[in-house]
């Protein structure tokens, strides 16, 4: 979707000059924010709490807050983080609603195009966990046909560039575990936006039928765009993670890729059994989240809590606290632990016995 000015790379670039300027003016105040001013802060917390920054247990949530939001540092942080966001998106929408006919055009035209395909359908029912305003995206997953260039480039900005080429996406799909007998005929990524993860997965495994599904429809458009654009081969279907419709054992791997932090602790566990079940015998679940579980930080629990109030993560608290190892294991996955990708991901390596 090249919009009169090219790509760069995977990326397509804005529709104007000024409004890519201006991202990356937004994406320098968050990776001023997120990353230069991470460390100090936590540590001005920690000297606040007088407690060392290291992994503790679950501290008393109203308390921390009023602790950390007293801290100088930590208030600038938190706000330019949450003005930075709200930047973002709205020179997004902006910049892509000056063309949105030619979106519109563009999605419309690849849907009858290979390769790959992609169904959905506007009777498709929505849960409501589903319907968030998730990273304060306005319209979260669910709104038009601008949802999924405005997020493509949203992730670039939160990425602060880590992420432009599909680079997250391609080394966790190189990461992931394969079946210890080596047949990977059938993947399934659930979850999968707009398809950096499908599309890596298929390019590692070129062999295989690789599946995306999701709920919203409009990021599976602009996946499908993506794909066809790159001249990669897969499906892309508007199907839910925790009710797939997809036969017993029908695929040898499956995938998630920060997707569990995004829905209730409830719903996370008939996604884990919905998983077991589409999985054959000796098939692998890779998955890449939050850390989940296990002792943390008090200085990193205050971020948490701060990106689940200010910035669309509805759901997150559940699962930072839940215990989602002991949820896969009770499914009657056998799991192994992996180690974090990217400083903040947490790796949970699965197999189906038999």
């Amino acid at each position: 979707m090249k919009l009169d000015r090219g790509m760069q790379g995977r990326l397509p670039r804005l529709p104007r000059l000024e409004d890519e300027s201006y991202q990356a003016f937004v994406e320098g105040i968050r990776g001023f924010s997120g990353e230069r001013m991470a460390m100090p802060a936590m540590l001005a917390l920690h000297g606040a709490l007088g407690t060392p920054p290291a992994p503790g247990p679950r501290a008393e949530r109203l308390a921390l807050r009023r602790t950390g939001d007293a801290v100088p540092i930590l208030a600038t942080r938190n706000r330019l983080l949450r003005a930075s966001q709200q930047m973002m998106w709205r020179n997004l929408l902006e910049s892509y609603g000056r063309r949105r006919a030619d979106v519109e055009r563009a999605l419309a035209e690849a849907e009858a195009r290979g390769p790959g395909l992609v169904e959905w359908s506007p009777q498709f029912r929505v849960p409501d966990y589903a319907r968030a305003e998730f990273h304060t995206q306005p319209g979260g997953y669910q709104g038009d046909a601008l949802t999924g260039p405005v997020y493509h480039y949203g992730t670039k900005v939160f990425f602060v560039g880590t992420n432009d080429q599909d680079d997250l996406h391609e080394s966790l799909a190189r990461l992931a575990p394969r079946p210890a007998d080596g047949r990977v005929a059938r993947v399934l990524d659930i979850g999968c936006s707009i398809g950096q993860g499908a599309t890596a997965l298929k390019q590692a495994l070129p062999q295989a039928e690789v599946t995306g599904i999701d709920a919203a429809a409009q990021l599976l458009r602009y996946a499908h765009l993506r794909a066809v654009e790159l001249g990669v081969d897969v499906a892309f279907r508007q199907r839910l993670a925790e009710e797939s419709g997809f036969p017993d054992g029908h695929f040898d791997m499956v995938q998630s890729t920060i997707l569990f932090h995004e829905v209730p602790f409830a719903v996370t566990r008939r996604i884990v059994r919905e998983v077991f079940r589409v999985l054959r015998p000796g098939g692998v679940f890779n998955v890449f989240d939050f850390p989940a579980g296990e002792p943390i930080p008090a200085g990193l629990q205050y971020f948490l809590d701060i990106d689940h109030q200010y910035n669309g993560e509805p759901w997150s608290l559940e699962f930072v606290y839940g215990d989602f190892t002991r949820e896969l294991r009770d499914a009657g996955f056998e799991v192994t632990r992996g180690e974090p990708v990217q400083r903040y991901l947490r790796t949970w390596y699965c197999r189906r016995p038999g």
